[in-house]
This record gives structure tokens, sequence and C-alpha cells, in this order.
């Protein structure tokens, strides 16, 4: 009977261990950011959203079956440094914040890749919904990665000769 109380006591502190390592990880909203930039015009336009990530990330480089992601980012944050591209950013035409008021990711997987990782996920823009693949890298509490989308698919404006496609993104979030 002493054996099996020991042995129970033993696995239960395994377990425990094993729970208490992968722990929800507090996003540094303050010091986050998601950055993007486009050509329009020949130009490169950039931007950011003011308001930083927000969201949870569990995430154990050990093991990454339990780990997940779910962020978001306010839209009405948007920021070029031109108030009047802004407003208009932020009208029917393209993000309609007022309707969609966030972009969302959330991770259905998290694999290693090469020096880094890749979270394969749901990323919604407006009423759009597509699976992705965002390579990050995890580094002093911090995920940076960059991808790229196209804002058509998302519904972020019409096809234009003026206007490319393809939008880089960019971003930095620290965890605590």
């Amino acid at each position: 009977m002493k054996k099996s109380m020991v042995l129970f006591s033993v696995l239960c502190f395994i377990t425990l261990t094993a729970y208490a390592t992968i722990a929800a990880l507090k996003i540094d909203t303050a010091n986050s950011s998601a950055t993007f930039s486009i050509v329009n015009m020949g130009l490169t336009v950039e931007g950011k959203f003011n308001s930083g990530v927000i969201g949870e990330v569990i995430f154990d480089e050990n093991d990454l079956s339990s780990s997940s992601i779910e962020a978001h980012i306010n839209t009405k944050s948007i920021d070029t440094g031109i108030e009047m591209r802004d407003n208009h950013l932020r009208n029917a035409d393209y993000f309609e914040v007022d309707k969609y008021p966030k972009i969302s990711f959330k991770s259905t997987e998290i694999t290693k890749s090469g020096s880094g990782y890749t979270a394969t996920g749901k990323f919604t823009i407006k009423d759009v919904t597509k699976t992705i693949k965002i390579p990050f890298t995890y580094s002093n509490n911090a995920f940076t990665g960059k991808f790229d989308i196209s804002r058509v698919a998302y519904h972020v404006g019409e096809k234009s000769w003026v206007m490319r496609d393809k939008v880089n993104i960019t971003f930095k979030v620290p965890v605590r």
C-alpha cells in the first residue's frame, strides 16, 4: 500500500510538472507591433496598427502539439502617417472597421521549421477566413515573423493597376 501511494505521488508530481511548463504567456501589447507595406503608385507605403497585438500564446518548444496562438489587431488603429488615407482605409472600400473591428489569427498547428517555426491557422480579415502558414522565430521572449497576403482575397480594396495586391506583414510580439 505504501509503495502504491509513493508511486501515485510521483506520477502526480510528474504530471503536474509537465502541465506547469505549458502555461499561457501574456502578450506584451504595449511593446508589440504589427506593420505592413504595399506598393501604391510605384511607391512603397508603410503602416502599422497602433493598438498592438492582443491575445494569448501557449508555447512550449518541447511540446509543439500543445502549443497555440490566438492574436487580434484592432483595425481602427491603422496608421500610415497620413490621416486622410487612414480614414479612407477605415471605410467600406477597405477595412470597414465599424463592421469588422479586428484582424484575427488562430493557430491550428505549430511545427518546427528550419531554425524557427511555422504556425498554420485561420487568418481573418473582414468576412474572409483563410488557412495560412506564418513563419516565425522565438527568441528573448518574443515572437517575430514576416509573411505576405493578398489584400484582394480578403476583400480589402479591389484589383487596381496602381496598387499591388501583395501586402507584406511583419510582426514582433513580446510575451511575459
